[in-house]
């Protein structure tokens, strides 16, 4: 089992301090977790994350670890244009890429000037990583009838991975034995979902490798912190939705507070075993550090080193 530290870049006061929280964060978690993984959001206010590729370049002078996306709206860019950024991150700060890809959440293709539906936002995704792959694997490309190869060449490897849960990308997915990014909103019942559906697809009907991404804080007072958890919650949308009248907000599935790393030591330990067992190979910790005392979150991080790991 692998761990991950996901940053969210959430809003604190203004950017430089919001960018001082998340570095923060990598010293107190980055003798224990592999890689570092930043998100991409448009039109929120509240996410000041809509360049992940050049924030996890200003990341990498403050880490060594590896460097993730999750996830990258691949389709909304273009893609000769966007393997050449890809491949200049991994030169510049020389290490292993993680790209989640995904097709955007529903306010972000609705809300796109790129003039998208659900169903378009899926098709060019899967278009856009046609050309992108082959490009990063330092091929030469006929596109738009014209032939590409990108400079500089990727010297590192770059392991892509898809987060859905729509039949379509799945099939995709496991057709092209790609890795599964599940979100730290997803249910079990999702996963166990998500699992099925890509071994029915999948030629070999192989189980997919599965990053999961999930809510992190070791607290002796759990129904306590959910609750302020969800209050904040509720709080960020009703400002998404003043900033954005055409924001759609999701039902949240409340099982998901159950299903996350929240609670005692004891009771993560075996949280973690449990996703172990269900053949989840890396979990990206979503910390919620501002909730309790960071002294206690790194003290139960060197628990889980000696007794888990």
């Amino acid at each position: 089992m692998k761990f991950g530290l996901l940053l969210l870049f959430e809003y604190e006061e203004d950017f430089q301090n919001s960018l001082k929280k998340q570095l923060e964060l990598i010293k107190l978690y980055d003798d224990f977790i592999d890689t570092i993984w930043v998100t991409e959001h448009h039109y929120n206010p509240l996410r000041i994350n809509s360049t992940p590729l050049m924030l996890l370049n200003h990341l990498a002078t403050h880490t060594n670890k590896n460097l993730g996306v999750a996830t990258l709206l691949l389709g909304l860019y273009d893609p000769v244009y966007i393997s050449e950024n890809i491949s200049m991150l991994g030169n510049l700060t020389n290490r292993k890429l993680f790209i989640g890809i995904a097709k955007g959440g529903r306010s972000e293709v609705k809300n796109s000037h790129l003039n998208l539906n659900e169903k378009l936002a899926r098709k060019n995704l899967i278009k856009k990583y046609k050309v992108v792959k082959p490009l990063l694997d330092n091929k030469t490309i006929s596109f738009k009838k014209k032939e590409f190869f990108i400079s500089p060449k990727v010297t590192n490897k770059i392991e892509f991975s898809v987060a859905s849960l729509h039949d379509k990308l799945i099939k995709f997915a496991a057709q092209n034995d790609l890795p599964l990014m599940a979100g730290h909103k997803w249910s079990i019942k999702k996963i166990e979902d998500l699992i099925y559906t890509y071994q029915s697809f999948h030629k070999k009907n192989q189980k997919p490798k599965i990053i999961l991404s999930r809510m992190f804080c070791p607290t002796n007072d759990k129904q306590n912190i959910i609750s302020l958890i969800k209050k904040k919650m509720q709080k960020q949308k009703e400002l998404v939705k003043k900033f954005n009248k055409n924001h759609e907000t999701k039902i949240l599935d409340e099982t998901i507070f159950d299903e996350s790393l929240i609670g005692s030591s004891k009771e993560i330990k075996e949280k973690i075993e449990f996703f172990k067992n269900l053949g989840i190979e890396e979990i990206i910790l979503r910390p919620i550090s501002e909730q309790i005392n960071l002294k206690d979150i790194k003290a139960t991080i060197e628990i889980k080193k000696e007794e888990i790991l």
